[in-house]
């Protein structure tokens, strides 16, 4: 079964698909992360794209801040529910103009990713933005492909994996949290500031 197939499939489910971030789960996920990226408070970076975002669920907690999101699923966002700006592609395909945003946030989704696409995927949210981007992966094998009889997370491998392969592109990469068995938590940071690299890529 193709990528877009499974998540067209997920959509159409009765329940829906996706995360709900009305439950004290996810809303500790979601902040916790907003926090080490620096975004609580003031901050001059702004722009957030939230990969795999679906229906936009993940949007009430950028409300101070510019959002758009991206996701595989053409029906993920039904008609006249597009409150931001949505794009519909695979982040692996990808070809957003260089350092568009500032943050990228991706929950729950890079172990959804063909293994050999994650290179792909790593690269064009490291192209689009000019700060850095902010992961929860799964690490374990899935349990809702049986819904549609599909296997879902693609790549399941151990945090140290995931560190090492976000180090073959972002300068700082930190393990944030590791729950043994569930998923990690890693923000990943360009060493030059939103200024910097931009200048220095304008050069290029």
């Amino acid at each position: 079964m193709e990528e877009i197939e499974k998540y067209t499939k997920l959509w159409d489910l009765p329940q829906g698909y996706g995360n709900n971030y009305d439950h004290p789960y996810w809303v500790e996920i979601a902040t916790t992360l907003k926090h080490e990226m620096g975004l609580t408070g003031i901050h001059q970076c702004h722009k957030i794209l939230d990969v795999g975002g679906g229906d936009q669920r993940l949007a009430k907690f950028f409300t101070e801040h510019s959002y758009a999101s991206l996701d595989i699923a053409p029906n993920a966002m039904g008609p006249g529910e597009n409150a931001y700006p949505h794009t519909v592609t695979d982040i692996s395909q990808y070809r957003g103009h260089a350092n568009e945003f500032h943050w990228v946030i991706s929950i729950d989704v890079m172990e959804h990713i063909p293994t050999d696409l994650i290179d792909d995927a790593i690269a064009n949210i490291w192209n689009t933005v000019t700060e850095g981007a902010a992961f929860l992966i799964s690490t374990r094998p899935d349990r809702g492909g049986k819904k549609i009889g599909a296997i879902l997370h693609m790549t399941v491998r151990e945090p140290k994996w995931w560190v090492e392969k976000m180090g073959q592109y972002w300068s700082k990469v930190s393990l944030v949290r590791v729950v043994s068995g569930e998923y990690c938590l890693l923000v990943c940071r360009h060493s030059k500031s939103c200024s910097e690299k931009t200048q220095s890529e304008s050069k290029t």
